[in-house]
């Protein structure tokens, strides 16, 4: 629920652990390079995987019991790990050991099933049946296969194609930019934050781009992420985040213009006065911070 969701930064973890739920995803890339970013440099991806060989929906497999369209093969899904600039440690072809798995609870379920149906139910205990009949079937056809991945962010990111048009600081830190979008309605003043599916509410930013000054980046993600469209007031300071290797510049945006049409409007967007956002952003410390230095300003201009 998103009442608990925990707001956090980039590179805000050692481990990322997954069991079977990149399949779900139709671009894996993109999640991948979520937990890129979340993880510190240096942080652990841990993958328990299924992968399709063929087209599953052939021998009647429902859409809730497992969709695996995303991931074809290990060795295409090694190389989109690899890509986004993962170092693979071990990979290991665990279909037999699933496929046995799967075999030793189907004949468990069969065998126990009267006990099963009074504990659980008969329509649930039908239901899981069906489940691993489904799933026997799959291995004993060479449907699906299975694989463990375990793989690390670099200590050190030299080349990273999907950071190729970022920009570094003398120290090698990441260069951000961070708009805090406000506009001010009666006598109040509101603060405009965006919802990422990993992060939970958050203040608009990214990294700096080859030949842009951070002011100039500021309204780009201004624009990409919320879609607003203003004028800088003034520089709130500068920001580093020594575990993730990253330093923000962040700006004081007031806001003239919002729009419906813009980049990524599929993220959700909400005003929230500063008290209610100083809240959702109260476990990020460096965003709490240039919030804090916001409100100090914004009182100050008042």
């Amino acid at each position: 629920p998103s009442g608990l969701r925990r707001s956090v930064s980039e590179d805000d973890f050692d481990f990322v652990v997954s069991f079977t739920g990149f399949g779900l995803y139709k671009n894996t890339k993109s999640l991948l390079r979520q937990c890129f970013n979340l993880l510190r440099c240096g942080g652990c991806l841990y993958l328990e995987e299924f992968c399709s060989f063929k087209e599953t929906y052939r021998i009647g497999v429902v859409e809730d019991l497992i969709q695996l369209r995303s991931i074809r093969t290990i060795e295409s899904f090694k190389a989109k790990v690899q890509k986004v600039g993962f170092v693979v440690e071990k990979m290991i072809d665990s279909t037999d050991q699933w496929s046995s798995y799967c075999r030793k609870s189907l004949h468990s379920i069969i065998t126990e099933f009267e006990s099963l149906r009074r504990s659980i139910g008969t329509d649930s205990a039908a239901k899981l049946r069906a489940r691993y009949r489904k799933l026997n079937l799959l291995f004993q056809s060479s449907c699906i296969g299975g694989f463990r991945l375990v793989c690390r962010k670099p200590l050190v990111i030299k080349i990273n194609p999907l950071l190729s048009d970022r920009t570094f600081d003398s120290r090698g830190y990441r260069r951000r930019a961070i708009p805090v979008c406000f506009r001010t309605l009666s006598s109040d003043t509101m603060i405009l934050l965006l919802e990422r599916r990993s992060y939970g509410w958050t203040i608009p930013g990214g990294g700096v781009d080859q030949g842009e000054e951070s002011k100039d980046s500021a309204e780009r993600e201004a624009y990409e992420e919320v879609g607003v469209r203003g004028t800088i007031v003034n520089k709130l300071g500068a920001y580093d985040e020594h575990h993730g290797k990253k330093t923000s510049d962040a700006y004081l945006f007031e806001v003239s213009e919002v729009l419906t049409d813009y980049p990524e409007k599929d993220r959700k967007r909400r005003w929230f006065s500063i008290p209610e956002a100083m809240k959702l952003l109260q476990e990020n410390k460096t965003l709490l911070s240039i919030l804090q230095e916001a409100e100090r300003q914004l009182q100050n201009r008042n």
